[in-house]
């Protein structure tokens, strides 16, 4: 998704040692960043959306 590199959040992201690593924190950024892109309400949907998207590409 071409936003998430325009947005690059994960510039703005903090490295707290107390809560998630690093890593999934900036995963969860960008999970964020494309809820609210494409208008989801729950993970569950996000996930359910990129399962199709990568079931139409492989045909």
């Amino acid at each position: 998704m071409r936003i998430l590199e325009l947005a690059q959040i994960e510039l703005y992201v903090s490295e707290v040692k107390i809560t998630n690593p690093p890593k999934h924190r900036k995963e969860i950024a960008r999970a964020f960043i494309a809820k609210a892109v494409y208008n989801l309400q729950t993970t569950r949907d996000l996930i359910d959306r990129l399962k199709e998207k990568r079931k139409k590409r492989d045909r």
